[in-house]
């Protein structure tokens, strides 16, 4: 248990520090019973120096002065300890209103983009139909940031599914001491189809219930105008399985196919985008994307373009081409109407995007 002196003295330190602001020549005291005692030649005598960071505008140093010297000369201990304080707010609220950095923590941007196809590792997602494509981030300054981003896609691909739902958050920053030119962005991202089901098919027998969601961890590493990314899916790989996905499903190659549980699969990349000239970049990605359990389904996928920015606006010209999987070529479409296409073909992608 702390004692009565113990408790007070604390109050007696405050009160001399917030004086001495004042005066420059107060004596140290010991707790109540001495509390700024000031010798009575130094009042009449003496003209105190008032630094001039408690100095208030209006109030001079002459001003301070002759209060000082009233106040040790003729007020209580009372008065002293209320107008010390005073003082002691004065300049610690001062020091509070120094300027301060005014940016926010958090800010949001946002992108909306219109393409022709909408391809995803050398896949058209749009059955070669053109896209649109929206999304928005939010960023804090300790470099953790969270986003969403969607996009329309053909039920060909995902059955009874139309849209394509992205929900992310992660972390970039740059990596620390010598090593802080290079960047780096850990991800999970949660891929969702609402309303689609691979029971929706149009095949018979009908497929079982599956959802063609997928959760995928990724983490990359930049470098300047390079960068190089991993990623492993969580989930199965957007619902492939043995039920809808089984060797044999795959017109252009019978011999393709999953085999067992693709949770697991992943892929790794390399993106540059390297600026010419203000406003003109050159871009190129190359990627290999695996299949866990699978035959025949591991494919390769490249990317190079040229982009045009003006202001908020981008312009962008672009050829896509892949591996090119036979199980892929004439694709039977997931509705069973008797379409089909060759959905890694190599095409010329053409977009142009907004961001705010």
């Amino acid at each position: 248990m702390r004692t009565e002196a113990e408790l007070t003295c604390p109050i007696s330190h405050l009160v001399m520090a917030s004086v001495f602001r004042l005066t420059r020549y107060s004596k140290a005291i010991n707790c109540w019973s001495n509390l700024l005692l000031i010798e009575g030649d130094y009042a009449a005598n003496v003209q105190p120096q008032i630094p001039v960071s408690v100095q208030q505008p209006g109030v001079n140093a002459s001003h301070w002065s002759t209060l000082v010297m009233n106040m040790t000369s003729c007020c209580s201990p009372l008065m002293i300890l209320a107008v010390a304080i005073g003082v002691g707010a004065a300049h610690s609220s001062s020091a509070a209103a120094a300027p301060e950095d005014t940016r926010p923590n958090i800010e949001v941007s946002g992108n909306i983009l219109l393409i022709n196809d909408y391809i995803w590792r050398g896949q058209s997602q749009t059955w070669g139909k053109p896209a649109l494509q929206l999304g928005i981030e939010a960023n804090h300054a300790s470099g953790f940031y969270g986003g969403f981003w969607t996009s329309n896609v053909s039920d060909q691909w995902m059955p009874g599914g139309h849209i394509e739902t992205d929900f992310y958050a992660g972390v970039r920053n740059k990596l620390p001491g010598a090593w802080s030119g290079i960047g780096y962005d850990l991800n999970l991202l949660y891929a969702y189809y609402p309303g689609a089901n691979f029971d929706k098919a149009g095949f018979r027998p009908r497929l079982k219930s599956t959802l063609p969601n997928g959760l995928e961890a990724s983490a990359a590493l930049n470098y300047k105008a390079l960068s190089v990314k991993a990623g492993r899916m969580l989930t199965s790989f957007y619902g492939w399985n043995t039920n809808n996905s089984p060797i044999g499903a795959f017109a252009g190659d019978p011999a393709a196919g999953v085999t067992g549980d693709t949770r697991g699969s992943w892929f790794i990349e390399a993106n540059a985008n390297y600026e010419l000239a203000p406003g003109w970049n050159i871009n190129g990605q190359i990627g290999r994307e695996f299949i866990r359990n699978s035959q025949n389904l591991d494919w390769s996928y490249y990317k190079a373009g040229v982009t045009r920015t003006l202001g908020n606006w981008a312009a962008s010209l672009a050829y896509s081409a892949s591996s090119e999987l036979a199980a892929m070529d004439d694709f039977v479409g997931l509705t069973n109407n008797g379409d089909t296409y060759d959905a890694m073909r190599p095409r010329v992608l053409f977009s142009i995007s907004h961001s705010f």
